[in-house]
């Protein structure tokens, strides 16, 4: 029993050893090449976004071509702190559009003069989905031109960050797009007004970034209808009466006279007609899924947005958040 401990010991060992040299900062060859990963801060709320901002920068006396920085040419490993965390880890993808030209489709590259750089932000969702203390690294690759169908790869130092507090920043489904409850709560704080129903779609903006498309119908005052008391009016004219005993306007030769008597009768009946019922008042607004704010006031969708350019969204936010608060609260 002890040798079978020991034999598993060693094999542990050698795994975690074998995962630390790999997430060891190393050129991998690169040299001439030096990569930096930096965040904006050092702790976060659960749900909150994170942004990292990398700078790739050329250390050698020649001018580089390099392939630009986007998730098919940097990609994000980030695992717990402590012993033993490594074994855990995890990659991370960045928020992208549709829209965009990455490296590996499109060969895109830029030159880069000696003590240049090339630098973009990315925005994680998916970071900050449970609390605890983690580690972050990011990787470059690019092609060897010495060698065809190898890369060279720079790592950058790794970076710490927390996620803790007991306020959640915001709920998001697994693959961190913001829930829809939450999407709809934002638009309700921006409208500032009761609201009688709320609906909201997922669609695609021009750039290719997911949005949230809320619409909120606006609770409306009741309005009453009430008559002036007119003035007292002069006896009018004996009216002819019909067959029927109905009285009659008596009817005139004259146009103008005509027509006055026409839209006398027309406001008449307005003014004893039951007032209208209020039209409904709709709002709509983009929210952000990823920054978990109003991105803009937009035009109501309507019942064909909704059939041509919503999209599937996974249900499983609210439930599976509510159940890590209720978990890891202290």
């Amino acid at each position: 029993m002890r040798r079978m401990l020991s034999v598993a010991t060693l094999i542990a060992a050698v795994a975690a050893a074998g995962c630390s040299r790999f997430l060891a900062p190393k050129d991998g060859g690169a040299s001439s090449v030096r990569l930096a990963c930096e965040l904006g801060k050092a702790a976060y709320l659960p749900g909150e976004a994170i942004l990292c901002r990398i700078t790739l920068r050329n250390q050698g006396a020649e001018p580089l071509e390099l392939p630009v920085l986007d998730r098919s040419t940097v990609s994000f490993a980030f695992w717990p702190k402590g012993p033993g965390g490594d074994l855990e880890m995890r990659y991370a993808e960045p928020i992208a559009s549709t829209k965009e030209r990455i490296y590996s489709s499109s060969g895109e590259t830029g030159v880069v003069a000696p003590g240049g750089k090339l630098e973009r932000l990315f925005i994680f969702t998916t970071l900050s989905l449970e609390r605890g203390e983690y580690r972050l690294q990011a990787t470059y690759s690019r092609p060897d031109e010495t060698t065809p169908g190898a890369e060279l790869r720079a790592f950058a130092e790794t970076v710490e960050f927390k996620v803790e507090g007991e306020r959640v920043a915001a709920h998001r489904y697994s693959d961190g797009v913001l829930a829809k409850e939450d999407a709809i709560e934002l638009a309700k704080r921006e409208a500032a007004a009761p609201t009688r129903d709320a609906q909201a779609i997922m669609v695609y903006d021009e750039k290719g970034f997911l949005k949230w498309w809320v619409n909120l119908t606006l609770e409306t005052p009741a309005t009453t209808g009430t008559l002036a008391a007119a003035a007292p009016e002069p006896a009018p004219a004996p009216a002819a009466e019909s067959a029927e005993g109905i009285a009659l306007i008596p009817a005139s030769d004259d146009p103008e006279i005509a027509a006055l008597v026409a839209n006398a009768l027309k406001e008449s009946s307005a003014a004893l007609a039951p007032p209208a019922a209020p039209a409904a008042v709709v709002k709509s607004y983009f929210i952000d899924p990823y920054l978990a704010r109003v991105w803009r006031e937009a035009q109501p969708f309507t019942a064909r947005d909704r059939q041509e350019t919503s999209l599937d969204v996974p249900r499983d936010s609210k439930f599976a958040q509510t159940m890590r608060e209720r978990r890891q609260l202290p």
